[in-house]
C-alpha cells in the first residue's frame, strides 16, 4: 500500500513539474500577401480535461468542480468575449486587414484532416481572404490530496488558414499550472483572466509581415 501511495505522489508531482512554466511556440508557414479581409472565429472555451487518478483523490476534485459547473461555465463565458475582441483587435493591427468576428463551432476543427475543410467553407461564405481559427480550453493535470487543490492551466491554440486551405500560421500557448480549490469561482477566473497576457506574444509569432 506504501508503494502504491508513494507510485501516486510521483506521478502528481511529475505531471505538476511538466507543466511549471509558460509554453508558447508558434511559426509562420505562409505568406500575409493579398490578405485585405480576414476573419476571426468567436472563441468559446472546450470542455474542460480534468483527471482521472488518483482515483480517490481525484474523484473529489471532479465532484466538487461539477456543484460549481453553471459558475465556472460563465466565467469562461465572459474571459472568451475579451479573447474574442483582443485577438480580432491584434490581428487588424498586426496585418493592416479588415478583421471580422465569425461565429463557428469549434468542434469542427478538433478533427486535424478536416478543420482545413471547414475553413475554406467559412472563408467562401463570408467572403473572406484568410480566416484565424482560435480553440482554448483549461487543463487540470493533477489533484493535490483529497481534491483540495487541483492544478490547473489554460492552452489556447490559433491557426491561420488562407483561401485555399493551407495553413499560413499555427501555434499555442499554455500557462504555467496554479494551483486552485476547485470551488473557488474567483481564483478560476482570475486564471482565465491572467492568462489573456499571452495573447500578443502569440500574435507576434504568428503574424510576421
Amino acid at each position: 500500500m506504501k508503494k502504491k501511495v508513494l507510485a501516486l505522489a510521483l506521478l502528481l508531482t511529475l505531471a505538476l513539474s511538466s507543466c511549471a512554466t509558460l509554453k508558447l511556440e508558434g511559426s509562420m508557414l505562409g505568406s500575409l500577401d493579398g490578405i485585405s479581409r480576414i476573419g476571426v472565429t468567436s472563441v468559446s472555451y472546450g470542455e474542460r480535461t480534468l483527471p482521472v487518478i488518483p482515483l480517490i483523490d481525484a474523484g473529489l476534485h471532479n465532484a466538487a468542480v461539477s456543484s460549481v459547473k453553471e459558475e465556472l461555465l460563465a466565467a469562461e463565458s465572459e474571459n472568451a468575449e475579451v479573447i474574442t475582441s483582443a485577438i480580432v483587435n491584434g490581428v487588424a493591427a498586426r496585418t493592416d486587414s479588415d478583421a471580422v468576428v465569425v461565429d463557428s463551432d469549434p468542434a469542427l476543427f478538433e478533427n486535424e484532416e478536416s478543420s482545413a475543410d471547414h475553413a475554406v467553407s467559412i472563408i467562401q461564405e463570408k467572403e473572406l481572404d484568410a480566416l484565424v481559427v482560435v480553440t482554448t480550453r483549461v487543463e487540470t493535470s493533477g489533484v493535490s490530496g483529497f481534491g483540495i487543490n487541483g492544478a490547473n492551466s489554460v492552452k489556447l491554440k490559433i491557426k491561420i488558414f488562407g483561401s485555399d486551405g493551407s495553413l499560413i500560421s499555427e501555434g499555442y500557448y499554455r500557462t504555467a499550472a496554479e494551483m486552485t480549490k476547485p470551488k473557488d469561482v474567483n481564483a478560476y477566473r482570475a486564471l482565465l483572466r491572467s492568462s489573456n497576457e499571452n495573447i500578443d506574444s502569440l500574435l507576434d509569432l504568428l503574424l510576421i509581415k
